[in-house]
Formats: structure tokens, C-alpha cells, sequence
């Protein structure tokens, strides 16, 4: 009797990826326009596709450090905006969108009488207009 478990392929998962590109300021700074374009775009493809690294094509020399502390102690920036650090997101990106929010405090035909506890919050006492 044959397994089940034996016919099975294994698919990799595709990552999350991402886009930003990371580097020393001095090796981005080092780099010409065109290499750092040819390391964004390259990073930008992979990150497009689910992977987490680039191709072996648009690989940086030159960054690597003795040991791990200078490695760290590095100023990290991203490589297509220098003026930010490595993992800062740019001003457009800092704008959630924003909440709902209703203009008018209670429904048709009802004003809002102060404030009343529900639970563990407040929220609007609402109270029907009477017409007479």
C-alpha cells in the first residue's frame, strides 16, 4: 500500500519581499548614479516577485566590515533616498488613511444630550426630539 504523503510536491512559498534597499552611507555615496539605479531595480524585480534577495547580479562590494559591531554601527540609509535611514518610511507613507467619522453626532430626529457611559467607553447620549 502506497502513502499518500509520498506523492505530495513541496511548493516553496513565496516571501513577503521587500523593496527598500539598505546600504552605508559612504558605499552609497561611493556609487555611481547608474549602479545604485541597477541595485534599486534589481531589488525592486525580486521584491515584486516574493523573494526577500536580489539577484547575484547587482551584488555590492566593498560594505562588508571586520566584525559584526562595525558592521551595526554603520549609517544604514536607503539607497533611492539617502536623507532616510534604513527602514524610515518617507512622509507619504506615514499617512494612514483616515477614520470614518460621522458629522453628525446622532440620527434623525434625535439631539445629543451630553455624554453617557456604555461598557467601558462614552459615547453620545442621543435623546428623540418631541414635536408637539
Amino acid at each position: 500500500m502506497e502513502s499518500p504523503f509520498l506523492k505530495v510536491k513541496k511548493v516553496k512559498a513565496k516571501g513577503g519581499g521587500t523593496k527598500k534597499v539598505c546600504l552605508p552611507l559612504a558605499k552609497i555615496r561611493s556609487m555611481s548614479k547608474s549602479e545604485r539605479q541597477a541595485v534599486i531595480s534589481a531589488k525592486r524585480s525580486a521584491g515584486a516577485k516574493g523573494k526577500y534577495k536580489r539577484s547575484s547580479k547587482s551584488n555590492v562590494t566593498g560594505t562588508s566590515s571586520k566584525n559584526l559591531k562595525d558592521w551595526v554601527k554603520q549609517d544604514w540609509r536607503q539607497v533611492a533616498n539617502p536623507e532616510l535611514k534604513c527602514g524610515e518610511k518617507s512622509p507619504g507613507e506615514k499617512k494612514s488613511p483616515a477614520k470614518k467619522t460621522n458629522k453628525k453626532p446622532c440620527w434623525d430626529g434625535y439631539v445629543k444630550k451630553g455624554l453617557k457611559k456604555k461598557g467601558k467607553r462614552m459615547v453620545n447620549n442621543c435623546v428623540r426630539v418631541k414635536n408637539k
